[in-house]
């Protein structure tokens, strides 16, 4: 599995090979990002991608000195459960 950003797609995206299995759809705002919808195949699901993704997005914001608003509601719940989070969560 490989994870990455494609800011051109403003996505965080994690390939199986050359398919795209999952992604996280972001909207770019200055120096937030707006985190809107989360989705892995569901061949794939039960492995632990999305959490992935999420770890991938969160590592990308510390990068680039950005902050993060979870609309979508799974970065949400994994926001407001785990508070190693909060230095990039806009709440």
């Amino acid at each position: 599995m490989e994870y990455k950003i494609n800011e051109e797609e403003k996505q965080v995206q994690v390939f199986d090979g050359n398919k795209k299995i999952g992604l996280i759809d972001m909207i770019f705002k200055g120096n937030v990002i707006d985190a809107v919808h989360t989705r892995v195949e569901k061949e794939y699901g039960g492995q632990g991608i999305a959490g992935k993704l999420v770890d991938k997005l969160v590592e990308y914001a510390r990068e680039n000195n950005k902050k993060i608003i979870p609309s979508c509601p799974y970065i949400r719940d994994k926001f407001e459960k785990d508070d190693s989070y909060d230095d990039v969560y806009l709440k």
